[in-house]
C-alpha cells in the first residue's frame, strides 16, 4: 500500500483565496498523490464484499493478500493479546479472518488503509482527525446488529473522508474553515462551503463515488435532516446510526464545534439514546479503539468516556 508522502504537495494560496480556486487546487493536490487510486480501489472492493456472500472469505484473504503492507498489519493485529487464542502465531491471513471474524477483519482493514493509504507518515500530526473517524466506526457498532451494525460502522468511518483529505491536503483551508465557524457561529458544512466551494459532505460523495464505493454505503454516508424523527427502514437505521456515531465522535473531540447535548437531542427522536446509555457504548467503543492503537503502534487518542464526563457536569 502507497504511503503519504510527507513533502506530498498542499495548497499554497491563502484561506482567503476565491473558493473555486481553493477546490481545484485540491483537487490537483490529490491529483498529483500517486497512492490515491489504489486507497480508493482496496477500499472499493472492501465494500463490495457487503454484495455478496459468496466466498466471501476467500475473497476478503485475496483483497488483503494483494496488499503487503495491509496482510503484514492485519497478522500484526491477530497476533495481539486481545485476539490471539492460545500458544500459536497467527500466520495465515484465512487463520486471521477465522479468529478475529469476518466483518471485524473487513472493518479493521478498512481502518488500516485509511491511516496508511491516506495519512501515511502524517497519521501523528493529524491523529485528531483520525481518532475521530476511528471513534465513530465503532461507536456506530454499538447501535445497531449484524450486518446493519457493519455497514453503519464503515459509512461513519467514511463520513470523515472529505474532512481528512482537507487535513492531509489543503491544511490552511482545513484552519479558515475552523476559524469561520467559531467566529461566524457557522456549521462545518456552512463554513466548508464558503471557504471551499464544498462541504465536507459534498467532497466525501464525490470522492467515494470517484473510488466506486457502492451505492448502499455512499447513501448510508449522506446528510441527514436537521432532526430526524425515525428510522423505519433497514437504510435509514444505517444511516442514522452512522451520522449519530460521527456526530458524537465530533462532540468528543479536543476541540469540539457541536455539543454533545445538542447531539443527543437533533437524533432523540430515531435512537433512544440517553448520556446515561451512551457511557457504556463509549466504554467498549474505546477499548477496542485502543486494541487497534495498540496493535498499530499509534500513540493512544483521547480517551471518550473522560471526554464525555468532561462535557457532562456530574458524569461518573
Amino acid at each position: 500500500m502507497p504511503h503519504s508522502d510527507a513533502t506530498a504537495p498542499t495548497l499554497t494560496r491563502p484561506p482567503q483565496a476565491a473558493p473555486a480556486r481553493a477546490l481545484d487546487d485540491l483537487l490537483a493536490a490529490m491529483r498529483a498523490h500517486g497512492g490515491l487510486p489504489s486507497v480508493g480501489h482496496t477500499l472499493s472492493r472492501l465494500t463490495r464484499l457487503l454484495e455478496s456472500d459468496d466466498d466471501a472469505v476467500q475473497v476478503l484473504a485475496d483483497v488483503i493478500l494483494s496488499d503487503v503492507a495491509l496482510t503484514q498489519r492485519l497478522l500484526k493485529i491477530a497476533n495481539t493479546i486481545p485476539y490471539r487464542a492460545g500458544p500459536q502465531s497467527v500466520t495465515t491471513v484465512t487463520r486471521a479472518i477465522m479468529l478475529l471474524g469476518f466483518d471485524q477483519v473487513r472493518v479493521t482493514a478498512m481502518s488500516v488503509v485509511l491511516v496508511e493509504g491516506l495519512l501515511g507518515d502524517r497519521v501523528g500530526e493529524l491523529r485528531d482527525e483520525f481518532h475521530q473517524s476511528l471513534l465513530a466506526g465503532s461507536l456506530a457498532r454499538e447501535l445497531l446488529a449484524g450486518r446493519e451494525a457493519e455497514e453503519a460502522a464503515i459509512a461513519a468511518m467514511f463520513r470523515g473522508v472529505g474532512r481528512l483529505l482537507v487535513a492531509v491536503f489543503a491544511p490552511q483551508v482545513q484552519a479558515a474553515i475552523r476559524t469561520a465557524c467559531v467566529n461566524d457561529k457557522l456549521t462545518e458544512s456552512a463554513a466548508a462551503r464558503r471557504v471551499l466551494g464544498k462541504s465536507y459532505d459534498e467532497l466525501t460523495e464525490q470522492v467515494l463515488r470517484d473510488w466506486s464505493v457502492p451505492d448502499r454505503i455512499v447513501s448510508a454516508v449522506q446528510p441527514l435532516p436537521a432532526r430526524m424523527d425515525g428510522a423505519s427502514s433497514a437504510g435509514e437505521r444505517v444511516r442514522v446510526a452512522a451520522q449519530f456515531a460521527e456526530s458524537v465522535a465530533a462532540a468528543l473531540a479536543p476541540r469540539p464545534l457541536v455539543k454533545l447535548d445538542d447531539v443527543l437531542a437533533r437524533f432523540s427522536g430515531a435512537l433512544a439514546v440517553t448520556h446515561e446509555s451512551l457511557l457504556p457504548m463509549l466504554e467498549r467503543a474505546g477499548a477496542r479503539n485502543r486494541e487497534f492503537e495498540a496493535a498499530f503502534g499509534l500513540a493512544p487518542g483521547p480517551c471518550p468516556v473522560a471526554q464525555f464526563q468532561n462535557s457532562v457536569p456530574g458524569a461518573t
